[in-house]
């Protein structure tokens, strides 16, 4: 209910600051922790910057840069393609403090591996999606597991994105 107090607070007291409001990422497993479709509107209709992927949509062919090109360095040497990863199959093979950063990045692991090939719209959902066509965003492998339990699927946030993006575009003739 503050989003917009809060926004306008950085924006006045930080009129340099490069700033986003965007949803937190869950860092677990979803359960009553996690905004929901329901939730979605609640809040887009609040304040639709939060959402700020709809105005910037870039089509782009991999899934996301969490591991390809950038990784969260943990205390403990460990690697995740991402500082919101809580799940051991988003972890480096390796420890950076003790088998260096480079051999590390470089010897990751089929997991990584695996989100390092992936390409945008390889879910289960995306293949029978409907809007798959018009569907510019990226879509994020934690967030998906944390809501649906499984590295495969869509996450919610990112199919809400796609479904408002296109169905305001098209109030607006854009398509």
């Amino acid at each position: 209910n503050e989003m917009n107090e809060f926004e306008n607070w950085i924006k006045n007291n930080y009129p340099r600051a490069i700033h986003s409001i965007n949803l937190i990422f869950p860092s677990s497993l979803c359960s009553e922790q996690c905004f929901f479709e329901n939730d979605f509107d609640i809040i887009y209709n609040m304040n639709p910057n939060v959402f700020n992927y709809l105005n910037k949509q870039v089509s782009r062919k991999v899934r996301c840069s969490g591991g390809i090109s950038q990784c969260t360095l943990m205390p403990n040497g460990k690697l995740k393609i991402c500082n919101s990863a809580c799940n051991e199959m988003f972890y480096f093979k390796y420890n950076a403090f003790l088998d260096g950063l480079s051999y590390s990045w470089n010897n990751c692991g089929d997991n990584i591996n695996k989100f390092r090939k992936e390409k945008r719209h390889r879910t289960k959902d995306c293949k029978k999606c409907t809007l798959k066509k018009k569907c510019n965003n990226t879509d994020c492998r934690i967030i998906a597991y944390n809501y649906t339990n499984e590295d495969n699927r869509s996450n919610p946030i990112t199919c809400y994105i796609t479904k408002k993006g296109v169905i305001n575009n098209e109030k607006m003739g854009m398509e």
